[in-house]
């Protein structure tokens, strides 16, 4: 008889927010439900306080490494050296770790040091470089960054497989790098009471941060409001470090119709999203798939997107995403279409429905484990 799989998970974890901190528990979660999974050892940081081992069921908790710490991947080390795991698997992206470049590269030496000792691998890239506008990200475009970054890339690449979350990216990944790469897709939250009577805001949800681009969406937003004086614009998410210093937040409240809600719990969410009508993505460029679309799908409202190659490649697999261009005036005109074409509008809310149940965390669980059991099993 095959015994039960013990996986160690290196991964933010909640009440952590971003670093892909809710992938990991949303999977985990899942991962914990299946009969063939023994035990999840959570190689998690430390946060709020809270610190040291706790066990619940089949996952046990190790919280011992910091954000921004060199000493982290060491402590990482240390603990799947004590849990002797069938499998170890990491949720990263390539500056998940650290807003610094040192301790995320010392991070993509955990996972070819543990290949040397004889560990099985799983690691899921969330982003690759080749594929971001480094300089819509705010990262230093230079050959030193370049080349640190494939060294990362190629690290992490040692892995027996590499999943990525967007189709495209399997090839590039198996083409420069040598990589047994994998898609799988992200995983989309189900909520209750999707696709009800749509509320009258337009609705952003999600980090603020630099490639995200907020003046595009209030300059067609101050279009759009000089037809319909009733509408308003909503922002949810913390904000990037840069704009707070430059004063995005005192600007958002002298905005007419513009109000903006912080950090929405999860108890509130749907409340939120029940009360907008569009939830607007325009970004400048893409880090990987859009976690805000699988978080938000399930609700049954539209999308609307600029048209970067991410969020086509997301149309093409289902989901209902009206795109248009990286300008106010083009921006504007498709908020105004979605609000007056209700036949466009019913459609591309009940695709996103279903583009939610056919990759629900259930099913992409389900994924892994075959991925899972292949590496460790053969």
């Amino acid at each position: 008889m095959v015994e039960g799989l013990r996986i160690c998970v290196v991964t933010a974890y909640p009440p952590w927010r971003g670093s892909l901190s809710e992938f990991g528990k949303a999977l985990t979660d899942e991962l914990a439900k299946l009969a063939e999974v023994e035990e999840i050892h959570i190689i998690a940081n430390v946060c709020d306080g809270l610190e040291g081992v706790e066990g619940k069921g089949k996952i046990v908790l190790h919280r011992c490494w910091r954000m921004n710490s060199l000493w982290g991947p060491l402590k990482a080390f240390r603990e799947i050296l004590r849990v002797k795991p069938s499998l170890v698997y990491f949720n990263v992206h390539l500056a998940v770790f650290s807003a610094g470049r040192m301790v995320n590269f010392l991070w993509s030496l955990l996972p070819l040091t543990l290949k040397l000792l004889g560990f099985r691998l799983v690691t899921t890239l969330h982003n690759l470089f080749e594929r971001i506008n480094l300089r819509e990200a705010k990262f230093k475009d230079c050959l030193l960054n370049r080349i640190g970054l494939t060294i990362a890339t190629k690290f992490y690449a040692f892995s027996d497989a590499v999943v990525v979350t967007m189709r495209s990216y399997v090839d590039l990944l198996r083409r420069r790098y040598g990589a047994k790469a994998f898609y799988i897709p992200h995983g989309a939250w189900l909520f209750s009471g999707g696709n009800a009577d749509p509320g009258s805001h337009i609705l952003y949800l999600g980090y603020i941060g630099p490639y995200k681009d907020v003046e595009l969406l209030l300059e067609a937003f101050r279009l759009l409001r000089a037809e319909r004086p009733g509408v308003r614009l909503l922002f949810s998410g913390s904000v990037h470090p840069s704009y707070v210093e430059a004063g995005l937040l005192e600007r958002l409240k002298r905005e007419e119709g513009v109000s903006y809600l912080g950090y929405v719990p999860d108890e509130e969410l749907g409340r939120v999203v029940r009360e907008a009508c569009i939830i607007a993505l325009p970004y400048a460029t893409c880090t990987g798939t859009s976690g805000v679309l699988h978080l938000l799908a399930s609700f049954g409202r539209p999308f609307l997107t600029t048209e970067l190659p991410e969020f086509l490649e997301l149309k093409r697999e289902g989901a209902g995403i009206l795109t248009a261009k990286r300008d106010p005036e083009d921006f504007f005109r498709a908020m105004r279409r979605l609000l007056e074409d209700k036949q466009l509008y019913i459609e591309l809310g009940g695709r996103n429905v279903e583009f939610a149940r056919s990759r629900e965390w259930g099913k992409v669980a389900q994924e892994y484990l075959k991925l899972f059991r292949k590496v460790v099993y053969g």
